[in-house]
């Protein structure tokens, strides 16, 4: 399912790494036992072996195999030493990247041309074969779920919260309890799951491909239970940092449903979630939210190509490098010259011109037309009220960053507001990009506008407030289970740590704790989480 360029991405950087690291040994191990058969190796006897087709397998093959027959790449490969990659030991970093360019060039191509809606088998000659192992041929497959907690974290929570139980026995409380039961504190916020499980019975036939960087990939199965499951393939990122959001997520929902103030607002079934299963570390499946739309695309459906077109001029006016129209990328050294060039009135006139050529209830506008009448507005806007106060405020505890308005969903039928894409979290994006994202969460004016003719702060307000007070409540589960993520620090948290690394070890060193650059990073990013919880809310 992962296109041969998010397959390439990930691995140039370790290869680069083990040149700097001037290892020819290490160089030449990485490519012929893990680079060589991931991107080339595996695809190639796959477009040998000759296998029977299918009834559906349509003879087209798949970007990975056409990948790995490409003459260009052969040619590449072959400069490299071939599947031993013994020609690399001669090689330094530039002559390596540059023939690796010629690689992701040809990569980028076949992926370009894996867009829209396809047949499955186009991705993966596997899918078309599943259909015909019948009987006890077909290795049972379950349907992929997201544990709520893991076992890890359900043992730390039951640690934590026995060591206050004790204590708190201790002191003679528990003899006024009226039932005499001796309940475990916080035993009630675990979440499980006692469905029965469901087997995977066979894949839909076509497959849709979102435009977006990584190529995300829609597909339809079906499972044991004759039911459709949707989940979005998704490459080329470590989908367990995603996991544990929507896990810490899960359980604050669990917290909320215990406190009086979120349950008599609705509080507590407000946090849209969504299964998400790592299936290796650059792989994973998204489940996928049935009517939704991200906001962006809402707000630009009201407006005519002209409009956004002058909505970005207006907007680029203060970068260096601007953009050719609206669709063009603006890297981010653009943004750091503006910061460190440009006065805040001049920029903050900016936005206000781009501002100007947008209507001021544009999204607004598309949800009141999903409504069927007033009661039905009302309805809709209340949903997305309490949607948007419970996930700023859960994004807020555990510093979510890159809140731009793709990042954001819509269900278009009842206004619920759905949070994606946690990659950006614990404080990184304050603490680790060259532009610090300062804003706790997003409150632009579309996003107000929508709760009009009232106050956005009189109607969040006491909404996330509730909501931080449940939090607060519950500091100790919060606590045990971010100390579980403490105990396994992911590397996708490496990525844009430098700035974050050198203050934990700084802070590290001054408190004689020798930890290692991973470790540190991730204990600051986990004080973020703490000092929310534990002293700002207090």
């Amino acid at each position: 399912m992962t296109g041969p360029k998010q397959r390439l991405v990930p691995w140039e950087g370790l290869m680069v790494a083990a040149f700097n690291g001037a290892d020819t040994s290490e160089v030449v191990r990485l490519w012929s036992e893990e680079v060589y058969p991931d991107i080339i190796g595996q695809f190639a006897v796959e477009s040998d072996a000759g296998a029977p087709r299918s009834r559906r397998t349509r003879q087209a093959e798949t970007a990975n195999q056409r990948f790995a027959k490409d003459k260009e790449v052969s040619q590449v490969i072959s400069k490299f030493g071939g599947p031993s990659g013994a020609q690399l030991a001669n090689m330094n970093t530039a002559s390596f990247r540059q023939l690796w360019a010629v690689m992701v060039k040809v990569a980028s191509k076949l992926d370009a041309e894996q867009s829209g809606t396809m047949a499955l088998e186009r991705l993966s000659s596997w899918f078309g074969q599943f259909a015909d192992l019948q009987g006890n041929s077909r290795v049972p497959l379950l349907m992929p779920k997201m544990l709520f907690m893991s076992n890890i974290a359900a043992f730390a929570l039951e640690h934590a919260t026995m060591t206050a139980f004790n204590t708190h026995r201790a002191t003679g409380a528990t003899a006024s309890s009226s039932s005499g039961s001796s309940t475990l504190p916080g035993s009630s916020y675990l979440v499980t799951d006692s469905g029965s499980a469901v087997c995977i019975h066979d894949f839909g036939k076509y497959v849709t491909t979102f435009a977006s960087k990584q190529k995300p990939k829609l597909i339809t199965i079906y499972g044991s239970d004759f039911r459709e499951h949707k989940f979005v393939v998704k490459g080329g990122e470590d989908a367990r940092l995603d996991e544990r959001i929507e896990q810490i997520f899960t359980v604050m929902s669990g917290l909320a449903a215990q406190h009086t103030g979120c349950v008599s607002r609705g509080l507590h079934k407000a946090l849209v979630t969504y299964d998400v299963v790592p299936a290796s570390p650059r792989l994973g499946l998204l489940g996928f939210v049935e009517g939704t739309a991200p906001m962006g695309n809402l707000i630009t459906s009201t407006l005519s190509n002209p409009a956004q077109e002058a909505a970005h001029k207006a907007y680029i006016q203060g970068l260096p490098h601007k953009p050719a129209s609206a669709g063009g990328g603006i890297d981010m050294k653009s943004y750091e010259r503006a910061w460190s060039t440009k006065t805040d009135d001049f920029m903050v006139n900016c936005l206000k011109k781009a501002e100007s050529h947008i209507p001021w209830d544009a999204l607004r506008h598309v949800l009141r037309r999903r409504a069927v009448n007033p009661e039905a507005w009302l309805s809709l806007r209340h949903t997305y009220t309490i949607t948007l106060a419970a996930s700023s405020a859960a994004g807020y505890l555990v510093g979510l960053g890159d809140r731009h308005l793709g990042n954001l969903l819509v269900v278009e039928g009842t206004g619920a507001v759905v949070p994606i894409d946690f990659g950006y979290s614990f404080g990184t994006a304050v603490l680790a990009l060259p532009v610090a994202e300062l804003p706790p969460f997003r409150l632009t004016r579309q996003l107000r506008n929508v709760l009009l003719p009232h106050d956005a702060a009189g109607l969040l307000q006491p909404a996330m407030a509730a909501w931080l007070d449940a939090a607060l409540d519950g500091q100790q589960v919060l606590a045990s289970i971010l100390q579980v993520f403490l105990a396994e620090p992911l590397g996708e948290w490496q990525r844009e740590t430098g700035p974050l690394a050198q203050l934990a070890m700084a802070a590290a060193a001054a408190g004689g704790d020798d930890s290692g650059e991973q470790q540190a990073a991730a204990v600051q990013q986990m004080n973020v989480a703490n000092l929310k919880v534990n002293q700002v809310l207090q």
